[in-house]
């Protein structure tokens, strides 16, 4: 039984409002699009969300060489437009593989909004590293900005 405990960061300047931004994370319909991509082998079977303060996010997908995993969140803290404070538990073929709290700070930034990712997580047992885990959120946050830029409502 072995824990290993991470924290990082992941900051993007985004040339779109800072409500945009936010909107992208508290709109069930439209975070899907961007959160549960499909691609390097993974597919998303499910997603279910109610993104409010004290609501929850669960996704299921499934690799054909790796199996299947959940993603089941609960959000602890929204202020509109500025954060989001959440708790997750990523969960594979036999357990939990990690524990995370994650902060999404949004700030008015020149040319559109700064948006910074902090998560803190403990990989259990070997089912997950930084090595993985890193990787998989740059390009969560990535395709985030992707869609806050296309979507802009200025």
């Amino acid at each position: 039984m072995t824990c290993e405990f991470q924290t990082f960061d992941i900051a993007r300047l985004i040339a779109a409002r800072p409500e945009t931004v936010f909107r992208l994370w508290t709109d069930a319909r439209l975070k899907e699009e961007w959160f549960c991509w499909n691609g390097n082998g993974w597919i998303h079977d499910t997603y279910d969300a109610d993104l409010i303060e004290g609501g929850f996010e669960r996704v299921r997908f499934t690799h054909p060489e790796v199996g299947s995993f959940r993603y089941e969140s609960h959000l602890f803290h929204v202020l509109p437009a500025s954060r989001l404070i959440y708790g997750y538990t990523m969960l594979g073929n036999t357990g939990p593989i990690s524990v995370s709290q994650a902060t999404v700070a949004i700030e008015p930034a020149e040319g559109g909004a700064q948006a910074t990712y902090t998560e803190q997580v403990v990989f259990l047992d070997g089912g997950d590293s930084l090595d993985t885990r890193l990787p998989g959120c740059v390009a969560v946050m990535d395709r985030m900005k992707d869609h806050a830029e296309a979507s802009n409502d200025d």
